[in-house]
Order: C-alpha cells, then structure tokens, then sequence
C-alpha cells in the first residue's frame, strides 16, 4: 500500500483525465472532468484555461478517491495534452484572453502570409509539415493582426499543456513533442527554428525554453499543491503532446510497429529513427518521445465522426428510440458483402488532411443505385474510411516505413466489423489491444521514465500493451477491395477541380 504512484495528466479537448498507476504501469484508478469549448461564431474555437485548471482540481481528487490513497503517495506528474493551441499570458504568467485550440479556424488568411514568406519547400523541410490551420503558427499570426492590444501585452505564450506545468511548478518550459506542431520549429535541430521566427517575425522570446521530453519542468510549488491538495515537491515532468503520449501508451515508440486509431478524426502514427520527411507533405514529421525518435503521422479529419453523421443524420429507429446504437447499425452493414455493392464513400465531411490537405474537399457517395439501402451505406461509410486510412499507408511505404504490426485504437476499433474491414482493405493482420487510457497513461509512463522508475521507457511501453484479438485479411475479399480502393483513389483528382470551385461559390 505504500508503494508510490505516478500521475498521468491528459488535457484533452473536452474533458481532463487523471490516471494513476503503480511501479509496472498498471493503471490503478482514473477520473476525468469535462469542460465547455466556446465557440459563438463558426471558425472559433476557445478554452478558458481556468477551467482547465478546475478540472485538474476535480479529475485528481476522483483519481486519488478511487483508489483510497492520498496525495503523500505520489512519485512524480506527468503532462500530456492537446496540441497546437496557444495561451498568451502577461509578464506575471496570468492568461490575457481564452486559450485559441487546434480546432479554431480563423488564421486560414494567415495562410498566405506563411506561405509568403517562406516557400513550401522550405517550410517542410524545417518543420516536416505543410503549413495548415490547425498549427500554432497561424494563430499567433492571427492573433497580432486582429488583437494587436492582447498581442503587445503578450510575454509569453504557451501551449495548453505547458500552461499547466506553469501552473504546478511557475516554470516556463516546453519540450520537442508539441513544440514541432507549431509551424516554428526545427525538426533535426529539436529547438525553435531562428529562419522561420525571423521572416515571420515572431521573437524568440515569445516562445518557452525546449527541455527534452523525459526532463523535469520543475517541482510542485507550494500555492499548486495547496489547490491540489497535495504536498509540495512532487516532480513534475514536463511531457509529450496527446498523440505521442498516446502512442507511447500502445506500445508505438519502436520503428516498425505502426498505430491505426479511430477516433472522431483518424490518425496513422509510426516512429521512425531519423525524420524522414515527404517532400509533398502528404503526412506529417513531428518530434518523437525519445531523443533518438521522430514519428510521421497521417491525419484524417473524420472517421468515427463519419459513422456518427451517417447515424445522426440516417439512423432513426423509433418514437422511443432516436437512433439506432452503433451496434445496432454495424450489424446491418455486416449483411452486406465487401464492396458495398459497388459503393464508394469519400470520407471527407470537413476537408480532408492526409494526402490532400485539401480544406474545399467533400464527401462523396459514388455509385449509388436503386438497390442500394442503408445498409450498404453503412458499410460504404466504414469502407471509406478504410481507404483514408490506406491512403496514408501507401504513403508510409512510399517512405521507406515497414509496418511489421498494425495496431487499431480508438472508439472504431471496439467494432468487429470495422476491424475485419481493416485487416482486408490493409490486406495485412491488424491487432486489437487492451490500451484505453491512452495519453494520460503515456504521461504516466513517461513521468517514471524521467524519475528512473522505467529503466528503458521503449521497453516498458512495449510490455505494457497486451494482444486482444489479432485479424487476418482474408483473400477474396481483400482482392476486392483492392479493385475499389483503386477507384477510391482516382476520384478526388477527378473531382478536385469542381471541390474547389464549390468552395468558392460558398465563400
């Protein structure tokens, strides 16, 4: 009973989540707490970083409540958290306004200043990634150009998670994982790029100190572990960003091991032992947990989500029931052999990312007939999801990446169906895992690693992750679906034009 604990700490984009686990990495007891995104008009997309904080309060108490322990038992804090968001703060560390998060959408003119001023080429070469709207950078362009009184009181500006290691320690530190999704960084240099700061004319100064991930931002300082409820001194690690924070959680720190998660949007993750970067900037290079590591992720913005519209929209049951459950509407797509009966769906409903980072793409169903029901719909829906995520896969390759293991996470993964689907659009065997505390345990894990707990982080994050269920492709049907995903591909070039000439119109 006395064996100390590691806090894992995720600061996710609608809820909080506490994690505590002992000397093996075995999680113990878990809490979360929910808060608001503020959103009054389209495109914006805000937190309150003092909601964050209340959350840490609540998620934490829950966690050390669960498992009957008090703050006195705890070994270390590790952070994780969204990415790309920035919070501008005073010369005292206070929050000037709400934090902007990933998901805002104003700094799209930004846009163009970036790409202005430093070529794309350039730009991927140092960064790994194409410029997008998603990244730090266009907000905090788009922040001095449209409030110039914050911006000119601005000292410093942090990054979600690293406003929380502020909050704990009153340090001011970043690290490798989130600060290279920000458009500002330099891949192999592992530190702010001084090219891209000085031709988009951001200082230095702005921006926190690069500590390696596995370093320690500071200790609980006395005004945070009164709040807490904790005792002061506690190391506090400073962290990675959610998506290697997760893939640490499911065993993907190794080269070779290659994690496919559905979520609301997708993601396509594998680590690599040098930042290899695609010159097209289809998929995206980023820092790695490791010094010796970098990642290349592939990003597509519905997937889950693309089964949740399909349902919302098309899956009404009965008077006393809404919709049907998910369940309910895979079993019917079940019935349907692969192909969907000659149906294509293009999953892009918010643009799409991976490979076209194409903010005027749409969803497509192609092929329908009279014959065609929900059902095939349905399966159309999961199928095209699918072929994104091979999208990304064939550009992994295309890379030089090998993919011996294919992991699924994420909320799709619990479908048989989708899985099975998986396995043949992939034609490679997928595994199922046991991982569902995924970044808050990646912190954790991480904070033992930094304290000497973990000998070799690699190794525990490989022990950690257990097989559930592995599936195999099976041969016909992975022959078909090899014809359709050749049909999938070869419809947004003949469709991009009129994509785009949409989105003007709409504009």
């Amino acid at each position: 009973m006395n064996t100390p604990f590691l806090v894992g700490i995720d600061l996710g984009t609608s809820s909080l989540k506490v994690v505590l686990c002992d000397e093996s990495g075995r999680v113990v007891s878990s809490a979360a707490a929910d808060y608001p995104i503020y959103a009054p008009t389209p495109g914006v997309a805000e937190q309150d970083p003092a909601d964050w904080w209340a959350a840490l309060r609540t998620a934490l108490a829950q966690a050390l409540s669960g498992c009957g322990r008090r703050g006195d038992s705890l070994a270390a804090i590790g952070l994780s958290g969204q990415m790309h968001g920035i919070v501008p703060l005073d010369q005292s560390g206070q929050a000037l306004r709400r934090a902007i998060i990933w998901a805002d959408q104003r700094g799209v003119a930004e846009l163009d200043v970036i790409e202005q001023r430093v070529d794309r080429a350039t730009l991927i070469a140092h960064t790994g990634s194409r410029a997008s709207v998603g990244f730090s950078a266009p907000k905090i362009l788009w922040l001095r150009r449209h409030e110039p009184e914050v911006f000119a009181r601005c000292a410093r500006l942090l990054l979600p998670k690293d406003y929380l290691a502020l909050r704990l320690t009153g340090e001011f530190a970043t690290e490798p994982t989130d600060a290279s999704a920000t458009l500002l960084f330099d891949l192999a240099r592992r530190d702010w790029s001084p090219l891209l700061l000085e031709r988009l004319e951001i200082a230095s100064e702005l921006l926190a100190p690069v500590r390696p991930t596995l370093s320690q931002a500071g200790t609980l300082t006395h005004a945070a572990a009164a709040d807490l409820g904790l005792p002061p001194g506690i190391p506090v690690v400073i962290g990675a960003g959610d998506t290697p924070a997760q893939a640490t959680a499911y065993g993907g720190l190794r080269p070779g091991v290659t994690l496919a998660t559905i979520s609301s949007g997708g993601q396509l993750f594998a680590a690599a032992d040098q930042p290899i970067v695609d010159p097209a900037g289809r998929v995206h290079t980023l820092c790695h947990v490791l010094p010796d590591r970098w990642y290349l992720l592939g990003a597509m913005q519905a997937a889950g989500l693309a089964l949740r519209w399909f349902r919302d929209l098309f899956g009404s049951a009965t008077e006393d029931q809404l919709h049907l459950s998910y369940e309910q509407l895979t079993a019917e797509g079940g019935q349907v052999p692969a192909g969907a009966d000659g149906l294509i769906f293009l999953p892009y409903l918010l643009g799409e990312r991976t490979p076209h980072m194409d903010n005027d793409a749409r969803a497509v169903f192609f092929g329908l007939t009279l014959r065609h029901n929900r059902a095939a719909l349905v399966r159309a829906v999961m199928e095209g999801v699918a072929f994104a995520f091979r999208d990304g896969l064939e550009i992994f390759a295309e890379l030089g990446l090998q993919t011996n293991e294919l992991r699924l996470g994420g909320g799709g993964s619990r479908s048989a169906l989708w899985r099975s689907i998986c396995a043949d659009v992939f034609n490679i065997s997928v595994t199922l895992t046991n991982a569902d505390h995924g970044a808050a345990l990646g912190a954790a894990l991480i904070a033992g690693a930094s304290i000497g707990h973990f000998g070799d982080l690699a190794a525990v994050s490989a022990t950690v992750v257990q097989a559930v269920e592995t599936v195999e492709p099976h041969p016909e049907r992975a022959a078909r679906y090899a014809e359709q995903y050749a049909v999938f591909r070869s419809l947004y070039p003949s469709l991009r034009e009129q994509f785009h000439a949409l989105g003007k119109i709409l504009k």
